[in-house]
């Protein structure tokens, strides 16, 4: 086995090797690098346990590396040094050994794959792993085990981490550690809102979404990180639904994976990837060239803008796809006709993902995004079932979303597309397209003229030449304004004075 890291490359892991000889430390190489150096992956983290005092250890490393330094757990006696390279960050962690040996110390560990090690004096370039519970064997057999039935119990995290493992990796959770998670699902309630979120963006963003939010649910996790999706259950839906809310709402996860995947090889001019279930592919593919591809390179450099974090919007589309049906147990209603037209649900359903994000600690800003995209994740269809989208409809759809227009235009794509099955709701899929094409067109295009013109007047304008007071009022008329200017109602500022005089006469009489 030879793999050469950034931290090999970069002689991060020989200046860490001359700090331990100096102190006379002890020291191991642990948990994941380990793993990624079998899979020959490379890695930004290099986690280190050592005999000493960690924290000390890591400050020392830190000076030497020009790192900066942070106190991960002073009870625990772990540390960090984060290191930049070509606006890259790369983490080295320092921890002290739990236990009297080594070997105490690996079994204290969650899984099997991240419980060997490599003494930090051995210099290669052929590792001799530390591996007393089997791990390197379980890797090769693509398993995920717990070392112990007490992991989940001693850090129910490594619930979820034991899911992002095998979704980053794509390993297989063994059937006893199976039983295990199973056992031990309602222990998530007891961590952090922060360490949930984490790595449920990060299970998310390993690219099968649907899959492993499938077997969340399974595993009886789901219910407990986003219980709200519980009332979905059973909930019939209309003709065009061939599942039932719960479901359709994984499928659409499922369907935003291919919609951001698309996106990415469109805008690199690769084949879109193959989904056998649709039954009528090629048919799926020509409308989302048609709708995106002109504009694949914006909306795929859209896509990798991090909001938070290293938190970016395709983990959001991935949580508004999941929510976006979230109100529709609360609007839920037959009508005259038999009909469930779960009228209000949108609306309803941006309130309740608000929710849900806000008790995963997220910020405001992905919040507004996805609660916006909930809100109006119909409104394409609806536009689309017009017989004209007029300039004032696409004006007053940008403006609605407030910023997340393009996100819902996606949201959209991906809950429509997961309608299509064996060659059904095709039509509809094809009128989605058709819609959204045209208002990207407008967004990438003409978003100076249609979406966010130039003001020809503004609130200091109407309070000199019209004597109005400030208020409300005043933004009233600035909005008429904007959309008469978007519509191409109103060219100049002649023709703006004359318009607000308009309104405030009709307004005195």
């Amino acid at each position: 086995m030879t793999s050469i890291s950034w931290f090999e490359r970069k002689g991060v892991l020989q200046q860490v090797r001359h700090l331990l000889e100096e102190r006379s430390c002890e020291g191991y190489i642990v948990g994941g690098y380990v793993r990624d150096l079998l899979l020959r992956r490379d890695t930004p983290d290099l986690d280190l346990v050592v005999r000493e005092d960690a924290p000390a250890l890591a400050r020392e490393a830190a000076n030497r590396l020009g790192g900066a330094f942070v106190l991960l757990d002073e009870e625990r006696h772990t540390a960090r040094v984060v290191l930049r390279d070509q606006g890259e960050r790369y983490y080295l962690d320092f921890a002290t050994l739990r236990g009297e040996t080594l070997s105490t110390d690996l079994a204290a560990r969650d899984l099997t794959i991240n419980a060997m090690a490599i003494d930090v004096q051995d210099a290669g370039p052929e590792w001799e792993i530390i591996d007393p519970l089997g791990g390197r064997k379980d890797l090769e057999s693509r398993l995920l085990r717990a070392v112990s039935s007490s992991v989940f119990k001693d850090d129910a995290i490594r619930l979820l981490r034991a899911v992002r493992f095998a979704a980053e990796l794509a390993l297989v959770v063994e059937e006893r550690t199976q039983l295990l998670m199973v056992r031990d699902a309602s222990l998530i309630d007891g961590v952090s809102a922060e360490r949930v979120r984490d790595e449920l963006c990060k299970i998310l963003a390993a690219g099968e979404s649907e899959r492993y939010l499938r077997y969340l649910d399974r595993l009886g996790l789901l219910s407990r990180l986003v219980p709200e999706l519980d009332a979905l259950r059973g909930l019939g839906q209309p003709p065009s639904h061939d599942e039932d809310a719960f479901q359709h709402s994984l499928s659409s996860a499922g369907a935003m994976d291919w919609v951001m995947r698309a996106v990415g090889q469109a805008a690199r001019g690769q084949e879109l990837p193959v989904v056998e279930a649709w039954g009528a592919a090629e048919e799926v593919y020509e409308s989302f060239r048609g709708a995106v591809g002109p504009f694949a390179h914006q909306v795929a450099e859209y896509l990798t803008e991090d909001l938070v974090g290293e938190r970016g919007r395709p983990v959001l589309l991935q949580l508004a796809a999941l929510l976006h049906d979230v109100g529709k147990a609360n609007k839920a209603k037959v009508d005259q006709d038999g009909r469930l037209p779960f009228s209000g649900h949108a609306e309803e359903g941006a309130a309740l993902a608000a929710r849900v994000l806000r008790r995963l600690r997220f910020g405001n800003r992905e919040v507004r995004l996805v609660q916006m995209a909930v809100r109006h994740h119909t409104r394409p269809l609806q536009l689309a079932q017009l017989p004209e989208i007029s300039d004032r409809a696409v004006y007053r759809f940008f403006r609605d979303a407030r910023g997340a227009g393009v996100d819902v235009l996606l949201l959209s794509l991906g809950d429509n597309l997961a309608l299509v099955q064996d060659g059904e709701n095709l039509d509809q899929w094809m009128r989605i397209c058709e819609a959204v094409g045209l208002l990207l067109r407008s967004y990438y295009e003409r978003y100076d003229q249609i979406i966010e013109p130039e003001p020809l007047l503004n609130g200091r304008d109407l309070l000199e030449r019209f004597d109005m007071e400030p208020g409300p009022e005043v933004g009233k008329m600035l909005r008429k304004l904007h959309e008469a200017q978007a519509t191409g109602q109103v060219t100049t500022r002649e023709q703006a004075l004359q318009l607000i005089e308009g309104l405030l006469s009709g307004r005195a009489g």
